[in-house]
């Protein structure tokens, strides 16, 4: 067993109630209870933010081609038959950013005068964008329109409305029942805009839009007809309409990323603080820190994820296309789970990569060998991906509620596991009863770090002596001293935390630190030993506690960097030579030159 251990170049054990280990969280499979969710939320993000430009395109397209088709009408003509499309396909994109089901609107053939120009759902609208308000509003007063909504530019409809109303007024005066009445229906029905169902509209457009709208058909030298699309470009940014589009997949990428932060979070911070609660019991301490890891395990999770859906939402989007085409060429009609379950696998594929990577620097940070980290995450990856070809399998299946289902189902079963397991490991080491740690037991190892227990409340002497590779180490709470020569010679140890129990350091407990900067002293301690940090040459910042009574010889000789410090008035007895001649030292309010003088002060007051 001494072998075994001295081969480690990291060792744990169980930790106690009040300081849960969180590797157990860390090490779970969490890249692949996200991954499916985050493949298919990219999916989702793609499709929408594809559906609301293709609704443009085809807004583009079908002004276009209706343009062409009367290119050789008057521009105003022609911008009448271009502003029909206009409305009816803003109506289409707004329904589409909207995500509505409302029902597509249409420019139907023409069969008459009285034919109803645009047709959406039930409702029907007839266009008219005259020279100005008075003549759209007589054309619209047609009794052959019927029920239909009369659309007219938006500059036109307050005056067009108030041209009818005049109208109907002098109408009724010369006994014109009818056509008053007529009129005033023309009024209500007017509009600069048609309205669906889950507030679905169409985009106003002026009569000088319109008419720029028009202008955007040229001919060129031969008679042929042309789009200009930088003109055509310009009215969708005089509508308004291209800066609908651009903020519609704005705000859908932002929420993408929000739901990615949301996910990653989300399973996180469940797993982290649930693990964490199994491993330590349910006390209001445990309840606390398991809120903290928790917190910990969400924060690392949801930036992760943010990483994973932005490399997936370029790069992923990419391999999906390509993925996509090859099944294409090999035959396979690519329907929409067909593209859903290359989204997930792709996407998923890159946030295990981006989660593994993680945990890998991780482990290697904490003190494990590459060998070891590499067998870990890889296990882990493994699992992952396992983990996501079911899910990728269910979606093809079943479709996506069920792939979710799936994921969620089998996130569950392993998350149970992982939490009936850290209770049966918490059980088992509260079983153990491990006190106490005999002398000698780490001397000479390859410890990189250490965290003792609290269960630990006794440690023997010379336990870490001259382990060359030591660096990190965690006491135990509840200890009261540490023992003689318990670091000497760590050469490389630079942080150590010192629980608020300790009263005693022992003699030369850390000589040899060499790497040693600064060390916190609990306020605890009483009792500093015989060369306790001899020759810890990067000491160069040291609070000695108000508790402190005793500083035995050579305590702080050899401290190269340590130039100043602070006896507390509580010190009753220091030896002559605790520190080098050339140390400041502070006394009661008095700063002496050298260490000499304050001992010959000390030693005369005393």
């Amino acid at each position: 067993m001494l072998t075994a251990i001295k081969n480690n170049k990291s060792l744990s054990f169980y930790q106690n109630i009040a300081e849960p280990r969180q590797r157990k969280a860390d090490s779970l499979p969490i890249a692949g209870m996200i991954s499916p969710a985050m493949g298919g939320m990219t999916y989702s993000t793609v499709t929408y933010t594809n559906d609301v430009n293709q609704a443009f395109s085809d807004l583009i397209a079908n002004v276009s081609r209706r343009g062409m088709q009367y290119a050789n009408n008057t521009v105003a003509s022609r911008g009448g038959y271009m502003a029909e499309n206009f409305v009816a396909d803003s109506y289409n994109l707004d329904a589409t950013i909207k995500r509505s089901d409302a029902p597509r609107a249409t420019v139907p053939e023409e069969n008459g005068l009285s034919s109803p120009d645009i047709q959406y759902g039930d409702e029907q609208a007839s266009l008219k964008f005259y020279k100005d308000a008075k003549s759209s509003a007589m054309r619209q007063s047609d009794p052959g329109y019927g029920n239909q909504h009369r659309i007219v530019p938006s500059d036109q409809v307050d005056d067009a409305k108030a041209e009818l109303a005049k109208k109907a007024q002098e109408n009724r005066a010369k006994g014109r029942e009818s056509a008053a009445t007529q009129q005033e229906k023309t009024r209500d029905l007017i509009d600069d805009r048609i309205h669906g169902k889950d507030g679905t509209e169409s985009t106003p457009m002026t009569k000088k839009q319109n008419d720029d709208l028009s202008k955007t058909i040229k001919k060129d030298e031969n008679g042929n007809a042309y789009v200009d699309n930088e003109a055509m470009d310009k009215v969708m940014e005089d509508t308004g309409i291209k800066g609908k589009v651009k903020n519609a997949i704005r705000k859908n990428e932002i929420q993408g990323l929000a739901s990615a932060v949301a996910i990653g979070a989300g399973i996180g911070f469940t797993i982290g603080f649930a693990v964490s609660l199994a491993q330590s019991g349910i006390t209001p301490d445990s309840v606390k820190y398991a809120f903290v890891n928790g917190g910990k395990s969400g924060v690392a999770s949801g930036v992760q994820s943010v990483v994973g859906y932005g490399i997936g939402r370029t790069v992923g989007q990419v391999a999906t296309n390509a993925i996509e085409g090859v099944l294409s060429n090999a035959g396979l009609e690519i329907t929409a789970n067909i593209s859903k379950m290359c989204t997930m696998g792709t996407v998923g594929a890159i946030t295990v990569a981006v989660f593994s990577t993680v945990q890998f620097v991780k482990l290697i940070y904490h003190g494990e060998c590459l060998k070891s980290a590499a067998i870990q995450v890889g296990k882990q990856a493994l699992f992952s991906l396992s983990l996501l070809a079911i899910s990728i399998a269910a979606q093809g299946m079943w479709g996506g509620p069920a792939g979710i289902i799936v994921s969620i189902g089998t996130g569950i079963v392993i998350v149970s596991y992982t939490i009936a397991d850290a209770v049966h490991q918490r059980t088992f080491a509260e079983e153990c009863h491990i006190k106490t740690i005999e002398e000698y037991a780490f001397t000479n190892s390859s410890l990189e770090s250490i965290e003792i227990p609290d269960t630990v409340k006794e440690l023997g002497d010379k336990l870490f002596y001259g382990c060359l590779k030591l660096k990190r180490v965690k006491l135990p709470t509840g200890l009261e001293k540490i023992g003689k020569s318990m670091f000497e010679n760590c050469e490389v140890l630079t942080d150590v935390t010192i629980p608020s129990s300790v009263t005693g350091i022992g003699a030369y407990c850390f000589s040899g630190c060499y790497a040693l900067k600064n060390i916190k002293l609990p306020d605890s301690l009483k009792e500093l030993g015989d060369s306790a940090f001899y020759g810890c040459k990067n000491l160069a910042d040291i609070t000695i506690p108000k508790e402190v009574t005793t500083i035995d010889e050579f305590c702080f000789w050899g401290c190269d960097s340590l130039k100043n410090i602070t006896i507390p008035d509580s010190v009753t007895y220091i030896s002559s030579a605790s520190f080098d001649l050339e140390v400041k030292v502070t006394w009661k309010g008095t700063t002496y030159e050298d260490s000499y003088d304050f001992i010959d002060a000390f030693k005369g007051q005393s």
